[in-house]
């Protein structure tokens, strides 16, 4: 077991006959202990050694020694008391040769409970020729590092730059600078500063992670899965254990290894906090291949919101689910949906037909309600495998509102028209020739009921 450091450091002094200094009753083997447990992080031994020199005849230099490292040990064990402490110092010792540390220290005390911004306000006043050089290290870094989180990266670079000539800080900082390189997208850049870091070390055991999520949006699925698989193994970053096991089964999945990626997505999506749509996506897809359509539903409705070309696909998918069930109404708004997006055209296109097949099967939104985005889409899609059968759609639409002219029109807009469709305008024609005869249209029904009887090799009945 590993002796305290206290404990070393008496021996060593011991050693060199001063262990009389560190035993004893007087101010200075307090301040002795004091400053020892200090460095050794027992804070609270530190300040309750410290506060016993109050009752103690000391020296101004000592009394200030005492105040120096209570407040420090204070701001170790993260006290608010900290701060009342840090400044009166400044109060109490205005020239102290220590001053520019405990200004950095009120910087440090904001830094440590997330208030960046307060932060470097305190950094900013600090002196950095007054400082050690370990010091002034730490002080670029912390404001680098402020910087970096309060979105301003050109200004963190800049101090993460100044560290790395430095044996105890290059790590840290080319990996910052790196991640700084992949929020800009710079993907290049970043794997510069990613690759030959000591990734046993935090923080730079993340960097794996953002090289996984690089070659990912790279599409480099091989390398993305590799990388993914060997930080789930590792352990070594379990905050994005949930995020590896995304990366792994949607780079798989993307690879057309589908079925190896199925189970890495739902424990992702069970332990992801928000998880991504694209997951939702894929699974949804796996539970439609398998003919379960009320969990592909529930999957696909998760799936909707990331303005893309997978919810275009996704909302195409939830109507089909939706037709499969038999909710119709709810497949047609699935559809319309789908269609509204112009990310896919093929997908635009099977949403379109899918929406007509639905309407003209029994859903009930009007037909009204709907003509004008039918002939839109003729208008966009003039050479779909689809039109004929929206043109379909439409004629039939209008004859089942008794709408025969409009009905006509369309069919007369039909470069080639299907033997069906001829037949269908044979039928438009004799009923609107027949209704304008009862009106006394004689002339108009003649035209219609003639061209009706060129048609007569379709349907001699109506012939």
């Amino acid at each position: 077991m590993k002796r305290p450091l206290i404990l070393t450091a008496l021996c060593a002094l011991s050693c060199a006959g001063s262990v009389a200094q560190i035993n004893s009753p007087e101010a200075k083997g307090y301040l002795e202990r004091g400053i020892l447990m200090c460095d050794d992080r027992n804070y609270e031994g530190c300040i309750d050694q410290m506060s016993r020199l109050y009752n103690l005849t000391t020296t101004a230099e000592q009394r200030e020694l005492a105040h120096y490292y209570m407040c420090k040990a204070t701001l170790g064990l993260g006290d608010e008391e900290a701060l009342t402490m840090l400044r009166q110092y400044l109060v109490d010792y205005p020239v102290s040769i220590r001053r520019a540390d405990v200004m950095m220290m009120v910087g440090d005390y904001h830094f440590n409970h997330g208030q960046y911004a307060e932060a470097l306000a305190e950094y900013s006043i600090v002196d950095p020729m007054a400082l050690t050089s370990e010091r002034q290290d730490e002080l670029n870094y912390r404001q680098g590092y402020s910087y970096m989180l309060l979105g301003e990266s050109d200004m963190a670079a800049s101090f993460f730059r100044t560290l790395q000539s430095k044996s105890a800080w290059r790590n840290a900082a080319h990996f910052y600078l790196g991640y700084i390189a992949y929020s800009k997208q710079d993907y290049p850049l970043a794997l510069q500063y990613f690759r030959g870091l000591d990734t046993t070390k935090e923080p730079a055991n993340a960097a794996p992670y953002y090289e996984a999520q690089i070659y990912y949006a790279q599409g480099e699925y091989d390398k993305c899965l590799s990388i993914s698989r060997n930080l789930l193994a590792s352990g070594n970053v379990p905050q994005f254990i949930p995020e590896c096991n995304r990366l792994a089964g949607e780079s798989l999945y993307n690879l057309g290894r589908t079925s190896e990626s199925i189970p890495y997505l739902w424990k992702y999506c069970a332990e992801a906090k928000d998880p991504a749509p694209s997951a939702f996506y894929i699974l949804g897809v796996s539970e439609y291949e398998k003919g379960d359509y009320d969990a592909a539903v529930k999957l696909f409705q998760q799936a909707i919101g990331s303005h893309s070309a997978m919810e275009q696909s996704a909302w195409l998918y939830l109507g089909q689910s939706y037709l499969k069930r038999g909710d119709k109404n709810q497949a047609l708004m699935a559809f319309e949906n789908a269609y509204k997006f112009d990310y896919d055209r093929e997908v635009r296109e099977t949403a379109f037909y899918n929406y007509a097949v639905a309407r003209m099967d029994g859903g009930r939104v009007p037909f009204g309600n709907s003509v004008g985005l039918l002939q839109d889409f003729l208008i966009a899609y003039p050479d779909s495998p689809y039109s004929a059968d929206v043109q379909r759609y439409i004629v039939t639409g209008y004859m089942s509102g008794n709408d025969y002219a409009s009905a006509l029109n369309v069919i007369n807009m039909v470069t080639n028209p299907s033997e069906q469709l001829l037949k269908t305008k044979q039928r438009v024609l004799f009923v609107l020739g027949t209704r304008e005869y009862s009106s006394g249209k004689v002339a108009d029904a003649i035209n219609h009921l003639t061209e009706a009887r060129r048609l007569a090799n379709l349907d001699p009945s109506i012939a």
